[in-house]
């Protein structure tokens, strides 16, 4: 029998308008039933002291003492610095101007940006770190490496970058491996650092703890997992043949759809939870959300990620 404080600290569930509210303590999580459409980012700035930052259609802009700078660094693909004589032939046909930002990261007064270049075939072909010092009176970019592999950029402007392991790391792929193209903070050659095969979909927890990943097999099943930071070891989760993702920002739920259901698993423990095909799912800081019917909810369950038993319920009057 439960007590009357735990029947008053249980979380509540509400819905209005497509979305619900679980309160919990202070704190009120929304959860829509329809996720938003992904937001597209074009442009970047950052200020500095008297200097301003900017990425948007004319590449890098850099402001100060009432002067501006642009670039898309044209000149970098056939630096002799950076590239042989033979892949500055190679290049005769592509378009030298760098076509979007797949991230930067201030570190140190310095700011790191990755500009990226695509082909005809909008395939990334090559991405550079380049570095700009914030202190400088009149500061500018200077060229620090070409980057090992190419990573899954693909809008204008990405936030893709991120620091582990006193290195600056990117998710990439080169020659049908997926892995982490990183440079050592402290100076060194780029490296790519494999974690597996094919293309698979990666993503960076909130935390910054681990990167997700689901991973498509040669041998026609999928796996799910995560990549522990800063340590870069890989931890497999699941593998089927399903269809199988997070539904959530965390990585300690999967869900598995299937023909006979859905399978809700704690990627710790591996308790599973089997519920019927139809529902919708979202995982939370509360617990695990289950509603259903999945379009128009009549009702639903908020589960407990540990145990996956259910902690509180919502039914429409």
């Amino acid at each position: 029998m439960l007590s009357l404080a735990a029947v008053i600290l249980a979380p509540t569930i509400s819905f209005g308008n497509g979305i619900f509210s679980i309160v919990d303590g202070k704190e009120t999580i929304k959860v829509a039933i329809k996720p938003g459409a992904r937001q597209i980012t074009n442009s970047f700035s950052l200020k500095s002291g008297n200097a301003s930052y900017k990425w948007d259609t004319k590449g890098l802009s850099v402001t100060a003492a009432g002067k501006t700078r642009s670039t898309k660094f044209a000149e970098l693909p056939t630096s002799p610095r950076f590239f042989s004589a033979e892949e500055i032939a190679a290049r005769t046909s592509h378009d030298r101007n760098a076509i979007g930002l797949s991230g930067w990261e201030v570190v140190d007064d310095k700011l790191y940006l990755v500009p990226r270049w695509e082909g005809k075939d909008k395939r990334t072909w090559l991405e550079m770190l380049v570095k700009i010092d914030l202190k400088q009176a009149s500061p500018w970019f200077e060229t620090v490496t070409q980057l090992e592999g190419t990573s899954k950029a693909y809008s204008a402007v990405e936030d893709r970058v991120f620091r582990a392991a006193g290195a600056l790391c990117l998710v990439s792929e080169s020659a049908r491996e997926w892995g982490i193209s990183l440079w050592p903070l402290a100076g060194g050659v780029p490296e790519f650092k494999p974690l597996g095969e094919g293309t698979p979909v990666v993503d960076r927890t909130t935390d910054g703890s681990f990167l997700r990943f689901i991973e498509s097999t040669t041998y026609g099943t999928r796996i799910a997992g995560v990549v522990q930071l800063p340590s870069f070891e890989r931890l497999n989760f699941a593998e089927t043949r399903d269809p199988i993702f997070y539904p959530g920002e965390s990585a300690d739920i999967v869900q598995i759809n299937s023909t006979n259901g859905v399978v809700l698993r704690n990627t710790e423990s591996g308790l599973e939870l089997k519920l019927p095909t139809g529902v919708g799912v979202k995982n939370v800081k509360a617990g695990v959300l289950v509603w259903t019917p999945r379009e128009a909810p009549t009702q639903a369950v908020l589960y407990s990620k540990s145990g996956l038993r259910a902690v509180t319920r919502w039914k429409k009057q």
